[in-house]
């Protein structure tokens, strides 16, 4: 019988460890704030406004249909190929070089900020109903990831050409307008004989353009080399004019000097490429803003960024904040213009085009590729004017990283052909009866509202998504919290001890596949997912996303007030 000094004891213990509860389930309960800066792993290391690019559900899996679970479900599968593929990625894509041709790494462009706005733009996607529009990952149409990898080459071989490889945000003067290598300062209008200011979007979304800002001042926060940056600015008087920039290095303002499309001036010419495809034209940005910008707050679309693209499209550039935007604009016009883009030779869509590359077993790359020169050309702004492209060098790069990225960094083919994982055999259920129903092997959440989910073994399990070797380590891991313990009552009570022995009977071990994936939470709260893959695995830190951490708070409030109670209990006792 426990004495009254010990019971004095045991409360005071009691009340010790509560407070211990307290404290801690006080610390986890406070998530980051959705718009807290987060460390950046690349070597640069930039820090992240608070002001510019925080909308409410940028990074998060949208509610609106069921269709963004599985959406998700191939970007994590996606994400693990790329990060088993990582030290190639860095090595050979987010590499940049000097005017001298010194390679260093991309400080503009990082892996990171990379997988992180395709997790937005892959599973949240753009627009609404109608409008609705995702990055392809191989996610709409069931085709599978292979799809979407091949996806993902092209658009980062075009990249790689126009943006990485110069470390550059904001277009620069490469059109020597008489090829004496002298560069019109007016070629912030528009380079190649293009007249970025005066291409407005067409047909139903005629009203997205952006009105043209005679009166900005814009100038670019980025540029190559010794080239002054584009400028925009209106006229001090009907006379003023602009020059040109030698390549030697310096400024001839007089006489004026016309670019390619005539324009002696800078007067509304705000509209220069910006982003990781050099994203341009007052049409582009007009439908930037509409679908990711202030139109798409005020259209309720579930992802956007909360600025307007047309007051200052320079957002997309100005400082290390602002990166992920610098991905997205170039996401947005590779789904709005590629992934739409009808070739007029043969009547074939770009999807189709890829689709017939696979099926191909991988070869005719020039025919694939050439595509999105058609799609996205630099010399001219009409869809399907290749041969009016004036940088035939692009169009090499382009193929070259292609094939590069396809055939060495990725292994697309040597993935294609990879054995798939095997589904576990079916096994005697809890009855004793073979039923091709039920696996001993492998546990897993399932629900349809979370308070009433429960974990099973139901074959085949479905993929991507995360397994146990139990069905308690399942319920403790995802439905700890649950109000009523649904899930944990069903867990049967564990093996009674046998005193003479002094343990139980240990379980048998199982198998464990070769990986498995974390499914996405029953949130709609900003939450990344875990991969766990075999070792070894390349290194790799990431610390994005890392701004609600209330699974985890749930899993670590659960195991403290475990604690807890068996430090009471073991207090009463003594």
């Amino acid at each position: 019988m426990a004495t009254k000094s010990g019971l004095r004891r045991a409360s005071f213990s009691c009340i010790f460890a509560l407070a211990v509860v307290a404290i801690t389930v006080s610390s986890l309960a406070t998530p980051l704030a959705a718009d807290e800066p987060v460390d950046e792993p690349s070597s640069s290391s930039l820090p992240h406004s608070k002001n510019l690019s925080k909308p409410d559900s940028r990074n998060t899996i949208s509610s609106r249909n069921l269709d963004n679970i599985r959406y998700y479900d191939t970007y994590i599968e996606v994400k693990t190929y790329l990060e088993l593929r990582l030290d190639k990625l860095i090595e050979n894509v987010f590499i940049s070089y000097d005017t001298s041709g010194n390679t260093f790494q991309s400080t503009q462009y990082t892996f990171n900020d990379f997988v992180r706005v395709l997790r937005s733009m892959s599973v949240v996607g753009v627009g609404a109903g109608d409008t609705e529009q995702y990055f392809y990952t191989g996610q709409t149409d069931g085709m599978g990831v292979i799809h979407g990898l091949v996806n993902i080459a092209a658009f980062l071989s075009q990249a790689m050409a126009v943006s990485i490889k110069f470390d550059i945000c904001d277009e620069f003067h490469m059109d020597d307008t008489t090829t004496n290598n002298q560069y019109a300062i007016s070629n912030s209008c528009g380079q190649w004989g293009r007249d970025y200011g005066t291409e407005m979007c067409t047909g139903d979304e005629e009203s997205l353009t952006c009105g043209v800002g005679l009166n900005n001042t814009i100038v670019a926060a980025s540029t190559y080399g010794s080239f002054p940056p584009f400028q925009c600015k209106p006229k001090e008087t009907a006379s003023d004019y602009t020059g040109f920039w030698h390549g030697e290095g310096y400024l001839v303002e007089a006489p004026p000097f016309a670019n390619r499309a005539g324009r002696i001036d800078t007067e509304g010419c705000c509209w220069w490429g910006r982003g990781v495809l050099q994203t341009r034209s007052a049409c582009m940005f007009g439908k930037l803003n509409a679908y990711l910008g202030a139109g798409a707050a005020k259209s309720g679309y579930a992802n956007y960024y909360d600025f307007d693209f047309c007051a200052y499209p320079e957002i997309a550039c100005e400082g290390p904040s602002t990166r992920d935007v610098r991905w997205a604009v170039g996401y947005y016009e590779w789904l709005d213009r590629v992934q739409t883009f009808v070739d007029r030779s043969t009547g074939m869509t770009y999807l189709e085009h890829l689709d017939a590359y696979i099926e191909r077993g991988f070869e005719y790359e020039e025919e694939f590729i050439n595509v999105v020169g058609m799609a996205i050309p630099i010399g001219c702004s009409d869809l399907g004017c290749y041969s009016a492209g004036k940088i035939s060098v692009v169009d090499e790069e382009r193929k070259a990283n292609f094939l590069m990225l396809v055939h060495d960094i990725l292994d697309i083919p040597g993935f294609a052909k990879a054995t798939p994982l095997p589904t576990p055999s079916p096994t005697a259920n809890a009855t004793g009866s073979s039923d091709d129903s039920f696996s001993s092997v492998l546990w897993y959440p399932k629900y349809t509202t979370w308070e009433t989910g429960v974990c099973i073994n139901t074959s085949p399990v479905p993929g991507n998504i995360e397994t146990f070797a139990s069905q308690l380590e399942c319920c403790v891991t995802f439905f700890s919290t649950q109000v009523d313990g649904h899930c944990l009552g069903q867990v049967p009570a564990p093996a009674p001890v046998d005193d003479s022995i002094g343990s139980v009977e240990p379980l048998p071990t199982t198998p464990q596949p070769t990986y498995f994936f974390i499914a996405p939470p029953p949130s709609s709260s900003p939450v990344e997912a875990f991969i766990f893959l075999p070792t070894p695995i390349p290194t790799f830190t990431e610390t994005e996303l890392v701004t609600l951490p209330s699974d985890a708070s749930s899993r670590s409030r659960f195991r403290c007030t475990f604690i807890a109670i068996a430090g009471c209990l073991i207090a009463f006792v003594a």
